[in-house]
């Protein structure tokens, strides 16, 4: 994917990598405490913060993702951080046969869901998160709370400065995707890094987990486990059984 081929050299800056694996341990030790795992597919791991920080609490983690790019940067990471995850190129809509059976929880989070851009694909990458899993099983699957950012309109996400540098992140509306954008400012000129996603709402999302196979989800407003509001929660998590 280009536009994270772009993104790479300042993908770290922009989510604050540095700060938040240690502020948000405590986040995951609780999710954790609720839903227990260990052994833990990382679908869509970027530059391997979530592999990362769940190998320092002590789970074998595996993070899948189709960017060389980012891949590079996450194994970077891990040993930066004298962690050893496993990490695998392979898009969601490969069914990966090394993989089948592996895992008792995967961890699809960040927003990486929505570049799957139609329903037949969306179903698709469900279905083999499914056969990923052991029985029993859990998905969460994590995406920015699209019911409230459809009904706000909400253009600027974020801004962040560092090293000279301003990222902001900002969202223009299409007919039936959004334009994700980040804008990144600095003494050596302005560019642009742009791609498409499909805004999925809570509805959607519980429809498509259904379908797909799972059963029992249950729908939070965050990692926390803090109950979801349909406007003012920043997130949309859902955590759903996998059961033969």
């Amino acid at each position: 994917m280009s536009f994270y081929q772009d993104l790479s050299p300042i993908y770290d800056d922009m989510i604050n990598f540095s700060d938040r694996l240690e502020s948000e341990k405590k986040v995951f030790e609780n999710f954790l405490n609720n839903y227990p795992a260990s052994d833990v597919l990382d679908a869509g791991c970027g530059s391997g913060f979530h592999t990362i920080l769940l190998s320092q609490l002590k789970l074998k983690m595996t993070g899948m993702d189709n960017s060389t790019a980012m891949l590079d940067l996450a194994e970077k990471n891990a040993m930066d951080h004298q962690e050893s995850p496993t990490f695998i190129k392979n898009d969601f809509l490969t069914l990966n046969p090394t993989l089948k059976n592996r895992f008792d929880a995967i961890f699809c989070l960040g927003n990486s869901f929505v570049h799957l851009l139609s329903e037949k694909d969306q179903i698709m990458a469900l279905s083999n998160f499914d056969d990923y899993l052991r029985s029993p099983g859990y998905l969460c699957l994590q995406i920015v709370n699209y019911d409230k950012i459809l009904k706000d309109r909400q253009q600027i996400l974020a801004v962040r400065n560092v090293d000279n540098k301003m990222i902001t992140r900002m969202y223009a509306f299409n007919k039936s995707t959004v334009t994700f954008t980040v804008k990144v400012e600095s003494s050596e000129g302005c560019r642009e890094i742009s791609t498409e996603l499909y805004p999925l709402q809570s509805e959607e999302i519980l429809s498509l987990v259904e379908r797909a196979g799972f059963n029992n989800a249950g729908l939070y407003g965050d990692l926390k486990l803090n109950p979801y509001q349909r406007y003012t929660s920043a997130n949309i998590c859902i955590i759903c059984s996998h059961t033969d």
